[in-house]
């Protein structure tokens, strides 16, 4: 596919990955970023995509913005994880933010399938708020892009209910409605990208020593979670490792299966993957990923020199 769509909530995990697709060599060209709230509110999260954005070196990339919120009753974001802002001690006011794209971003995602078709790639990151919002808007526009790669749910135990990860629990009607889409859909759930932790120091020992002040501010309050949650100083890399399998499908095992979600009650979030058999909106499941190989191809790319 020759064209990109990046739809996130940023968030740590998700500026992480905005740096690395930026700065990936040969990925199909990034013609925009679409945000929604999650990881931190929906006006923030516009506000820090277009900040990681220039902090690439791509401030021309334009960013749509969802301010509406879920379409399931609202739960509390995970700033508790990222910091109060979204981006751990870092502090984005207007002079590094300027602004975002007009339109919103279902309204921006169903122009951009529209435009390009089978050659879009769609990268989802966070909440599945602005895809749902964009099929319920043009039904069939998801199962006209190329592939949806979507970073959620979990075939096991969740990450903010015993039952669910984050990004379904935080708006599970609008996985739903990604899952009943037909689109080209594959899904990276939370058993896989919990599989790989990065320690603290190994991570300043690969990036470029001029950067470590920027990092440390981005990972202040990531890192201090971990340290909490797994007594050591580690971090996940979720949406970066949903950026390598959408890029690197030759690196990924995978198995068709029928989804479905519980959108309600205690088990809100909960993601259910079964045999396919005959049901119809089926879609793929990553199983497993070689992580060696993605640790390289992160440390490389975030360290290369434009």
């Amino acid at each position: 596919m020759k064209f990109v769509i990046l739809d996130c909530d940023p968030g740590v995990d998700d500026a992480l990955a905005i740096l690395y697709l930026c700065r990936y060599r040969g990925a199909p060209r990034l013609v925009g970023v679409t945000t929604t709230g999650g990881n931190t509110s929906p006006r923030r999260a516009a506000k820090n995509a277009v900040f990681i954005l220039r902090r690439a070196g791509k401030a021309s990339i334009p960013v749509a913005s969802d301010l509406r919120g879920p379409l399931s009753p609202p739960v509390e974001n995970a700033e508790h994880v990222h910091g109060p802002e979204g981006l751990g001690r870092l502090r984005v006011n207007e002079m590094d933010a300027p602004g975002v794209h007009s339109a919103d971003a279902s309204s921006f995602l169903i122009q951009t399938v529209e435009r390009y078709g089978s050659d879009l790639l769609i990268m989802a990151t966070g909440p599945a708020t602005n895809l749902a919002r964009a099929e319920q808007t043009c039904p069939g526009i998801l199962a006209r892009a190329g592939q949806i790669v979507w970073m959620g749910g979990a075939s096991g135990p969740g990450n903010v209910t015993p039952w669910a990860e984050f990004n379904a629990y935080f708006d599970p009607m609008a996985v739903r409605v990604l899952f009943r889409s037909r689109a080209s859909l594959v899904v990276l759930p939370l058993d896989v990208t919990s599989r790989i932790t990065v320690e603290e120091s190994t991570f300043y020992r690969r990036v470029p020593a001029e950067d470590h002040r920027f990092y440390r501010d981005l990972l202040y309050h990531y890192v201090s979670f971990h340290e909490r949650l797994l007594g050591k100083r580690v971090f996940h890399l979720h949406d970066p490792l949903a950026i390598f399998c959408a890029l690197n499908p030759s690196c990924v095992w995978k198995e068709e299966v029928y989804g479905d979600i519980i959108v309600g009650g205690d088990q809100r979030g909960k993601t259910i993957f079964e045999e396919p058999g005959k049901k119809k909106n089926s879609f793929f499941l990553i199983k497993k990923v070689e992580f060696a190989t993605f640790l390289d191809s992160f440390f490389n790319t975030l360290a290369a020199q434009d």
